[in-house]
């Protein structure tokens, strides 16, 4: 099948992460991936997933599943109207297509992730980068203690639901909001955020 923009647009909404399907048609679907709408009708779209899905470069799964299968017609219809709770993601032919079409660096490539309950882990396959985010964090709000700081390196190390790299290192720490922080980025933080974001080429560049 052609890879077109649209296309290419529903391979990179789920890259990192498995969306509903039912968000595809959602009123803030701009505001769930912080970027452009994939700009198609209701039947185009029904269309190119169902390409997708027979092409084997998406595939689906029911919430709180990891078994992915290729859906019928009827249930992503059925997805797209909220009736089934099936969410999309890549398949490893899925996401070697996207690397192929994007150019991912990941040595740039970082995950951070709060738990709500004061404790952040940063991973990356970049140490560096991990240090760097580390650093950054009283730039972005919070006060770190150093001091509950546990690296780990993880061999290989899963970096998405689809993507495993030679290997990943890991740091979990305590954190706190800093009542001092300021709304306003700083320059490095601007910078920094510049130089991760770009860990990929768009198709569209």
């Amino acid at each position: 099948m052609i890879m077109d923009n649209a296309a290419y647009w529903l391979l990179t909404s789920v890259v990192e992460l498995k969306y509903p399907i039912s968000i595809l048609v959602s009123e803030n679907i701009e505001l769930h991936f912080n970027r452009e709408s994939h700009g198609l009708h209701h039947q185009e779209l029904m269309s190119l997933l169902n390409k997708l899905f027979q092409h084997n470069y998406l595939s689906a799964c029911v919430q709180g599943s990891s078994c992915d299968f290729t859906p019928t017609t009827e249930q992503v219809a059925a997805a797209l109207r909220g009736e089934a709770s099936l969410y999309y993601g890549l398949t490893l032919k899925g996401g070697a297509l996207w690397e192929d079409l994007s150019k991912p660096q990941w040595d740039l490539y970082i995950v951070e992730s709060r738990d709500g309950e004061g404790t952040v882990e940063i991973a990356s396959a970049n140490r560096d980068l991990v240090e760097e985010c580390l650093s950054l964090e009283i730039d972005r709000g919070y006060q770190v203690d150093t001091k509950t700081a546990k690296w780990s390196t993880q061999i290989p190390w899963q970096a998405t639901y689809w993507k495993l790299l030679d290997k990943g290192y890991v740091v979990s720490l305590r954190y706190e909001l800093d009542s001092c922080a300021t709304v306003e980025k700083s320059t490095r933080l601007l910078s920094w955020e510049s130089k991760v974001n770009a860990w990929y080429v768009p198709l569209s560049n």
